[in-house]
């Protein structure tokens, strides 16, 4: 998530407490585009409100046997993708993972390519740093892979 820290943790948490509520009332899972749909509208329907918020919701989808991403924004826009990168460091992210074909890579590879960009976003970009997190969605759930410092990661032999 990107974004006022409060606006993003506010928003998502009212989302997944919707989404608990409606899975339990129909005993099944909710498909994510629901989820990002559910998200998009409430932060629709604040508009207006001077929020900032721009986040990705993701997951496998069992109900369409596939994963799913989404990028959701403050203005209600909701997005289907194969990879979004968010913030104000996304455009420096953007110029690592552009034009490469994510389907054809091993998840070695995926991680490491994700890694760079973040990187690189928190290279360059005085508002983004901290802690790279790297997640691996399957049928199976969310496994949390590998949590690193962002400076301990080498550029080009540099840190």
């Amino acid at each position: 998530m990107a974004g006022g820290a409060a606006d993003c943790s506010h928003y998502i948490r009212y989302t997944k407490r919707v989404m608990k509520l409606m899975e339990h009332r129909s005993n099944a899972h909710m498909p994510i585009k629901s989820i990002a749909s559910l998200l998009a509208k409430t932060l629709r329907e604040a508009r207006g409100a001077q929020l900032s918020v721009g986040t990705m919701i993701g997951g496998y989808d069992l109900t369409k046997n596939q994963p799913q991403l989404f990028y959701v924004d403050n203005d209600g826009n909701c997005v289907s993708g194969d990879h979004f990168c968010v913030g104000s460091g996304s455009q420096l992210a953007y110029s690592v993972v552009d034009g490469k074909d994510f389907k054809h890579m091993s998840l070695s590879e995926a991680m490491d390519l994700a890694m760079m960009a973040i990187r690189f976003a928190t290279y360059r970009d005085g508002y983004s740093g901290g802690y790279i997190n790297l997640f691996h969605v399957t049928a199976e759930g969310i496994k949390h892979v590998k949590r690193i410092k962002a400076k301990d990661v080498k550029i080009n032999g540099n840190n």
